[in-house]
């Protein structure tokens, strides 16, 4: 295990080195607009829903796995969730504003949870692909999603909602910022501090050894992915404060950015390995040269190519397969640059 935290050590400066180049780079092209107040706000909120779905992926590929349904698992819970809040569902029932917040918050977070449950099931129980249920549930969730709200967008949003998703705390940190640091702090915590944490590690770098080890892989699991659920009801209420909308099919897209900033900070290149705040920064990065094309004049079809490219870059950079070929080359031209000096 120290192998696989120095090399998160080696990843955290590069990171940062990589994150001070692109504030510099960004920030000499448009310092105006760049390092204005409220493009410190913009980009906070911005990177608030990628950064839980990052969370929520990266609870995954640490523990060896995939998950593909986060996106979708969000928009179920926030539309479960959210339409209580709004009063859509049960608006007869539950008459007072406050209940309805509360009962909202807590059936949004049950539905995550339950929807782990499911994934975890035909993975960790069944023993089927992560990859392949993972994708057949977010089918089955978007579905569900669509049935809930007829394929319309549930529009509005309580008071409290709206001032999550456009509030400052004395009027320079955005609410919605504290919220991301809080949950990466959760994180942290759990995966540097608990025996649950070091099991999920375990897990990803070798399942063998962590059953062997007195865990049960299953329970491991399971775990790992009604947390993800968690995270991923949560980022969904993140964008229900953005939008102030609820809808079935919103962020499509965002299951490759969260793959991204988890690949960036190394936990899907050393399995059972990668650090929370490595993520925490590599989201930082993705964001800053997501404001960067914004402040360009890029389109959002622009930068989801270039979400695209990068992490295809990535991946062949980073992959154990590719760094083992250019280790072999490596030793192939030192064996062959020894044999001609002996000649």
């Amino acid at each position: 295990m120290k192998t696989l935290y120095n090399k998160s050590d080696k990843r955290t400066l590069a990171l940062l080195c990589l994150l001070f180049g692109l504030v510099v780079f960004i920030g000499r092209i448009n310092p105006t607009n760049f390092f204005s107040l409220y493009n410190f706000q913009s980009m906070s909120r911005q990177l608030a829903e990628i950064g839980i779905y990052g969370l929520a992926m990266f609870v995954i590929v640490v523990s060896g796995g995939l998950n593909l349904s986060i996106v979708a698992v969000a928009n179920l819970s926030a539309i479960c969730g959210g339409g209580i809040m709004q009063g859509h569902f049960f608006g007869d029932v539950i008459v007072d504003p406050m209940a309805r917040l509360i009962i909202g918050a807590l059936v949004a977070a049950v539905v995550g949870i339950l929807s782990g449950i499911i994934n975890g099931f035909f993975v960790a129980k069944l023993g089927l692909a992560a990859v392949l249920v993972t994708s057949a549930t977010s089918q089955l969730f978007s579905g569900a999603a669509l049935i809930a709200t007829k394929g319309n967008a549930i529009v509005g949003a309580p008071d409290i909602i709206v001032n999550l998703g456009s509030g400052n705390l004395f009027g320079v940190v955005p609410f919605l910022l504290i919220l991301v640091a809080i949950c990466y702090a959760v994180a942290h915590f759990v995966f540097e501090k608990t025996a649950y944490g070091e099991q999920c590690r375990l897990h990803g770098a070798n399942s063998t050894a962590n059953k062997y080890s007195g865990n049960s892989n299953v329970k491991t699991l399971m775990k790992s992915y009604m947390l993800s659920g968690f995270f991923s009801a949560v980022s969904g209420i993140v964008s229900y404060s953005r939008m102030c909308a609820l809808r079935s099919d919103y962020g499509n897209s965002l299951t490759g950015t969260a793959m991204l900033v988890v690949l960036m900070g190394g936990a899907w290149v050393v399995a059972g390995g990668g650090k929370v705040h490595n993520i925490f920064i590599s989201l930082f990065c993705i964001q800053v040269i997501s404001s960067g094309l914004t402040l360009g004049g890029a389109s959002n079809f622009t930068r989801n190519t270039t979400w695209g490219l990068m992490l295809l870059l990535v991946l062949l950079v980073a992959t154990p397969q590719i760094k083992a070929r250019i280790q072999s080359v490596k030793k192939l031209a030192s064996a062959n640059k020894q044999e001609t000096k002996e000649k």
